[in-house]
């Protein structure tokens, strides 16, 4: 939830928003998704949502799966039409199945991520899109086991089927995006 101009949410600190997009600029994070109007994207770990609701400014849906049920409290709270918000563990279920763009930002915090991966290759539509944030390597402040090397999801992603579109590199972040030909 976005209270005091910041980020809150459960398993989260709190970021001032002004931090958040410096760290991680969301007008360039939009260039490189290239969202579409028609777009129903599925974020998997939503957090308490700071991706997507501004995902949900230019999607036609987007689905926040998140497995804690204080985030999805916080999700339902701020509220938006075209929002909708699922209290799910992604490794057992996938409670939704008619997206065209999956994203995560949290792929590190989920055990079964080459699985899942797998699981989005096969559910997403041709010409459907993937794209991971994770964090960079060398990035000093997250343990080791809170990141996915790029070209292990290189590796991952490209078993499972998917094209690579590109990456952009942020500060402490990367954000690859993938296809489905």
């Amino acid at each position: 939830c976005f209270m005091d101009g910041g980020f809150h949410g459960f398993g989260h600190s709190y970021i001032p928003a002004e931090i958040r997009n410096e760290m991680i600029p969301l007008q360039d994070v939009l260039r490189a998704m290239s969202i579409k109007k028609d777009d129903v994207i599925a974020e998997f770990g939503a957090g308490s949502g700071y991706y997507t609701f501004l995902f949900a400014k230019f999607a036609r849906k987007v689905y926040a799966i998140e497995s804690f049920h204080e985030n999805i409290k916080l999700i339902m709270a701020k509220g938006a039409q075209n929002v909708f918000a699922y209290e799910a563990d992604v490794c057992s279920e996938i409670p939704v199945n008619d997206f065209t763009y999956a994203f995560s930002s949290s792929l590190h915090d989920m055990e079964c991520w080459e699985n899942l991966i797998g699981k989005l290759y096969e559910m997403l539509p041709r010409g459907g899109r993937l794209a991971v944030m994770e964090f960079k390597p060398e990035t000093p402040f997250v343990p080791p086991n809170a990141r996915i090397f790029p070209d292990e999801l290189d590796r991952v992603a490209k078993n499972a089927g998917f094209f690579k579109k590109g990456t952009v590199d942020f500060r402490y972040h990367y954000l690859s995006i993938f296809y489905k030909q």
